[in-house]
């Protein structure tokens, strides 16, 4: 089979069951993953598709330089691990650098891709703008779920972290 482009199972089963036209074209896998992506879109007018590249796939956070440019700073490796949904800062420490609460996880992925799921909850310390990564479950800040919203709620002698995830129940830290 030389010069046959193939395609793994889990790449190529979604596209056959989202496209109709190619499910119809393609009855096995095994067809599908012998045609080369010219032979499968040959139905498909070539003038509406665009291509897109990804360049950058990691979690980061961008420093204002001023006059409009920005510096890329990678995120902790914990904040690595699965989609980052919601960031909130808030001094915590109450020592002028905002720490960086964040939370994620997505539930919604396609069935043979299987959940991100390795967010617990983070952290990060804001030592003077340098980021660290505070243990898993500091303070008690330790949640599985589908993680969608982080809320303070300042009250008269604390404030509460809420915490919103998909079919769970609101969940609430207190904070100095």
């Amino acid at each position: 089979m030389t010069g046959v482009q193939t395609c793994a199972l889990p790449i190529c089963f979604p596209v056959t069951i989202q496209t109709p036209t190619i499910k119809k074209k393609y009855v096995s896998l095994e067809e599908l993953a012998e045609s080369s992506m010219n032979a499968i879109l040959t139905h498909i007018e070539k003038d509406n598709l665009f291509d897109l590249t990804c360049q950058f796939a990691a979690s980061v956070w961008l420093e204002n330089q001023g006059n409009g440019t920005f510096k890329t700073h990678l995120l902790p490796w914990q904040a690595q691990l699965a989609p980052i949904n919601t960031i909130l800062c808030y001094d915590w420490q109450q020592d002028g650098f905002p720490e960086i609460f964040i939370a994620g996880n997505e539930y919604q992925t396609e069935i043979t891709t299987g959940r991100y799921d390795a967010l617990y909850g983070q952290i990060l310390a804001n030592e003077q703008g340098k980021l660290r990564a505070y243990p898993l479950g500091y303070q008690g800040f330790f949640f599985r779920g589908d993680t969608k919203a982080m809320a303070l709620l300042k009250q008269p002698k604390h404030t509460s972290l809420l915490v919103g995830n998909n079919n769970l129940p609101l969940k609430a830290f207190t904070l100095p």
